[in-house]
């Protein structure tokens, strides 16, 4: 049977469902989303806290008088080692099931979108002549042996790439395994995450640092790989995630 036909009688058999709400693609098999859920992909919206990225709710901003800063209730209360933090989506679907299945997955279809948001949140909050170089956050080595890859590091590479600056990926290590944050109350995150990183084999010294991981949540890791870079000489450190979880 000619692969084309064999392609449509499996689709007959076992249709294509979208990725996020499980319902029967009914279109190109080759899309990953329902027409519902790719209406619901978007940037997080503006305007947003200038010290976390969170939305701030300040409604007009050109309303006269109208304080251009707001701290929102999600804004982290500990104090934070990166200069400001940034991230392009909203952890929530249909982000949030993509993310799932492409870091505990592995799964290589729903990389792409992944990658096009991240970037494309890049290129609104950032200049790639800001940056010296995108470090991404390091997994434990007997994570990344289970998982075969570190998901910061996949969209690190592609930021890297599309600015054209240097990815140093052993510019952090990480020197113990921890519990997953997502597993752990806000308070004890901070915690669990001190001292788990530290320095690497390549040097910040004097760079302008973008810290690139996938969510963020209280920012506690970013925070403890930021404070790992200044120390180490970096110029500057800025945070920048595909999702954020509010």
């Amino acid at each position: 049977m000619p692969p084309v036909l064999l392609e449509a009688a499996l689709n007959l058999v076992f249709p294509p469902l979208c990725r996020s709400c499980e319902r029967v693609l009914p279109g190109d098999p080759r899309e990953i989303l329902c027409s519902s859920c790719q209406s619901r992909l978007c940037l997080v919206p503006d305007p947003r806290c200038e010290r976390c990225g969170a939305p701030s709710g300040d409604g007009n901003l050109n309303t006269p008088n109208k304080n251009r800063f707001h701290q929102p209730a999600k804004c982290p209360t500990v104090s934070l080692h990166f200069e400001s933090a940034r991230s392009a989506v909203e952890y929530a679907p249909p982000f949030r099931e993509l993310i799932h299945q492409f870091k505990f997955r592995g799964s290589e279809r729903v990389q792409p979108i992944l990658i096009e948001w991240f970037l494309k949140g890049a290129a609104r909050d950032f200049r790639e002549n800001d940056f010296d170089c995108v470090v991404p956050v390091p997994l434990h080595w007997w994570r990344r042996f289970q998982r075969e890859f570190n998901q910061a590091e996949v969209l690190g590479t592609a930021l890297a790439e599309e600015w054209s600056v240097p990815l140093l990926t052993k510019a952090l290590r990480r020197r113990r395994a921890t519990v997953a944050q997502s597993k752990l109350p806000g308070k004890w995150r901070e915690k669990n995450i001190t001292k788990a990183f530290g320095p690497g084999k390549e040097s910040v010294a004097g760079r302008r640092v973008l810290l690139v991981d996938d969510v963020m949540t209280t920012g506690a890791t970013l925070s403890e790989c930021a404070g790992v870079l200044m120390k180490a000489g970096a110029e500057s450190v800025k945070a920048y995630t595909l999702a954020r979880r509010f």
